[in-house]
């Protein structure tokens, strides 16, 4: 066994045992070394999608301030119209109450007449001679009115002795 040649193939063998777990060992590191990037590329991207979670919550928080601002601001806004509205209303009411309020509830009439007949003039003197504070009622009756009122009263009577009528 001494030979050169056993020598060589024990050399050879020693060394492609040795160059195989070199080769080994440098695979496992090579391997550690990419499931250490792998591990660190997974805890960076679990950072990453972690840190774009929590922009879009703050977007959604914005948008969601945002859009309860704009819901205050148009409410308030009603509120002003409605108040407003009501103001406007109230001072129609007060205007159309002024209206109403300068109607006369009673109408006074000044006649004025020019008397030609002695019995009217005397009569006149009466009415001019009463203050103003008084009242005075004036009834004038003449021949034809007189038979009217009386021919109404017959009908009447007439009319309450018929049974047909």
């Amino acid at each position: 066994m001494s030979s050169p040649v056993v020598a060589k193939e024990f050399l050879w063998k020693f060394r492609d045992e040795i160059t195989q777990g070199v080769a080994k060992s440098r695979q496992a590191m090579q391997e550690a070394v990419s499931v250490a990037k792998e591990a660190g590329t997974k805890v960076s991207d679990t950072g990453e999608d972690w840190k774009k979670m929590g922009n879009d919550a703050k977007e959604a928080a914005q948008d969601t301030s945002q859009s309860l601002d704009s819901m205050k601001e148009k409410l308030l806004s009603y509120q002003h119209a409605a108040t407003d509205a009501s103001k406007n209303i109230r001072e129609q009411v007060g205007i159309v109450k002024e209206d109403l309020n300068g109607i006369p509830k009673q109408k006074i009439i000044n006649l004025k007449a020019k008397a030609t007949d002695d019995a009217i003039k005397a009569h006149e003197k009466m009415i001019h001679d009463i203050p103003p504070e008084k009242w005075t009622k004036l009834y004038i009756k003449d021949a034809f009115s007189n038979r009217l009122q009386d021919f109404k009263k017959k009908f009447m009577i007439y009319r309450n002795r018929n049974p047909f009528g």
